[in-house]
């Protein structure tokens, strides 16, 4: 087997392993008890803290058109992925770090970490489409 296919497929399972389909995915009921019982969030308010959240996402077509239009060091993918991993450690470090919150720190750590998702996710996919090609798995 291609030593490529093999070490692709680890980054393709880690990335979707630790986002939002994955290991990600568990902070968010710490989360909404922080916002509903520390914070005091109503309902309403809770919804559209997550919906800010979750706007990195609604912009994907825009990550991926940064991240085939600017290559960075002559190279496409790997540089971005390694950046928006960095972005992902960094809010989360952040928020295990903090000994208070308040929704401003929290609805700007949380965005980090998911626009890092967002724009790992759309990488990614891009690779698997690249490499499908070099293999003729693509149809």
């Amino acid at each position: 087997m291609d030593k490529k296919f093999v070490r692709l497929s680890f980054v393709f399972a880690a990335v979707y392993f630790f986002s939002l389909n994955g290991l990600a995915a568990f902070p968010n009921l710490s989360l909404n008890f922080i916002l509903k019982d520390q914070i005091k969030l109503s309902a309403t308010q809770m919804s559209y803290f997550q919906a800010l959240t979750l706007l990195a996402w609604v912009v994907k077509p825009l990550w991926g058109f940064i991240s085939d239009s600017f290559p960075l060091g002559g190279l496409k993918r790997k540089p971005y992925l390694i950046l928006t991993s960095a972005f992902a450690f960094l809010g989360w470090f952040g928020l295990a770090m903090a000994h208070t919150f308040s929704v401003l720190f929290l609805l700007t750590m949380i965005s980090i970490s998911y626009m890092a998702y967002a724009f790992q996710d759309v990488v990614t996919d891009g690779l698997m489409v690249d490499e499908g090609k070099r293999m003729n798995k693509t149809g």
